[in-house]
């Protein structure tokens, strides 16, 4: 018995050290090209650790996991022999210029608008996002925003930004639509917690102020108050669902967001709440083609008042249709994209793109299907071209001609820096 029992020991510890033999531990984790970002907010993208055994499949996952951070246009690891059971693992990361500027251009018949900006999305080599902007469109507008995501590497970030808004927009009443003079000011601050490095939740909160006032003297007759002063505050919360593979400007994956929010006004007893769902899904179906979807529905309670959450935009929703050509108490809209690379270098890529937007919505006072209703729904067809520089981050100029495919005589162009969406 003692003889066997030894027997049994040495074949375990012989098997052991078999497997150990085959499956070498880490010895160090390296970081390779990296010029602004910090190694240690790099560390908590990935799950390697040192001491641990060499699994090449955990290493695929992290390299993919830092190519989906916007500092890089692409990551790969090596794996380096330092003694027999030691190993060395480098990422080697291709890091992007992550300053660029913001510029945004319509030109639609009597709605035109430009907006410009900078932003930076890896802020202090950190992975922090702070952005500004002034826009025009016969009125003036600006917004300075920050995002710190993930706090000394933790898993709580802030966020917080200051918006001076000013529009014209349009306010639906029974007998006719009254134009606007449309201006808000806002402060708003927020918490952020990662889930997991695939989930993220936020919750925020501001306080601002509308105001709405007739365009013109002679509208003082029409429906609707002639001039609205309103303090709010408003609640936010906030789930975002990102399954994502970056290959430079290719895509593939999904991303969802959706979000619920509070309103509340000074004076009023009521609350209203709207509920949004924002979802994108990428394909590359061939080396050169990347099919694109997004669909937005939201709809929010108050739907008798003119004074309508959602807009309908050639920049945010249907390309062509001009700026803010309309307001909303719910909506959905589709956009699909077909992206199809003309020429591309190791640095510089060409893209024709074809697309569909479509739009239906609810306006104040009516119910989603209700006489009328078909007159909310456009769909605008068109295509365009994207400039991108494949080592800066989201530097895609974009060129875009939509056409409202009811009335041809409707029609617009779009032009801004990123990919529509």
């Amino acid at each position: 018995m003692p003889t066997l029992f030894y027997v049994t020991m040495m074949a375990l510890f012989l098997s052991m050290a078999s497997v150990n033999a085959q499956n070498p531990t880490i010895q160090a984790i390296e970081f390779e090209g990296l010029k602004k970002t910090e190694k240690d907010y790099l560390q908590r993208f990935i799950k390697t650790s040192i001491g641990e055994t060499l699994d090449s499949i955990q290493l695929e996952a992290d390299a993919c996991q830092l190519r989906n951070l916007n500092a890089f246009s692409d990551v790969q690891y090596k794996v380096k022999e330092k003694t027999k059971d030691k190993r060395i693992i480098t990422f080697i990361c291709k890091e992007v210029k992550t300053l660029l500027p913001i510029f945004n251009f319509g030109i639609v018949p009597q709605n035109e608008w430009v907006k410009v900006g900078a932003m930076d999305v890896n802020s202090f080599g950190k992975g922090i996002e702070l952005s500004g902007f002034y826009q025009y469109n016969r009125r003036h507008s600006f917004l300075f925003q920050a995002r710190v995501p993930n706090i000394k590497g933790s898993a709580w970030g802030i966020s917080g930004n200051i918006l001076k808004w000013s529009s014209q927009e349009p306010l639906y009443f029974d007998e006719q639509t009254v134009q606007y003079n449309y201006d808000n000011n806002s402060l708003q601050l927020g918490i952020i917690y990662d889930l997991t490095l695939n989930q993220r939740l936020e919750v925020a909160g501001s306080i601002f102020q509308e105001k709405y006032e007739k365009r013109n003297a002679e509208e003082i007759q029409l429906p609707g108050p002639n001039q609205v002063s309103l303090l709010k505050g408003l609640g936010r919360l906030q789930y975002s669902l990102r399954q994502m593979d970056y290959f430079f400007f290719y895509r593939s994956g999904y991303i969802n967001d959706i979000s619920y929010q509070v309103v509340g006004t000074e004076g009023l007893p009521d609350l209203f709440h709207i509920v949004t769902n924002d979802f994108r899904w990428y394909k590359r179906i061939s080396p050169k083609v990347n099919i694109a979807v997004r669909n937005v529905i939201g709809i929010s309670t108050n739907n008798n008042s003119p004074f309508a959450a959602y807009v309908v935009d050639s920049h945010v929703n249907l390309r062509g249709s001009g700026n803010r050509i309309a307001r909303a108490t719910g909506m959905t809209s589709l956009n699909i994209e077909g992206r199809y690379s003309i020429w591309e270098t190791d640095t510089l890529a060409v893209q024709g793109v074809g697309f569909v937007d479509a739009g239906f919505w609810r306006t104040t006072g009516r119910a989603w299907i209700t006489e009328g209703a078909m007159d909310n729904i456009l769909v605008f067809g068109g295509g365009g071209l994207r400039f991108i520089h494949k080592r800066i981050y989201n530097a895609v100029f974009r060129i875009d001609f939509g056409v409202n495919l009811e009335d041809i005589r409707h029609h617009g162009i779009v032009i801004g820096l990123g990919q529509y969406f």
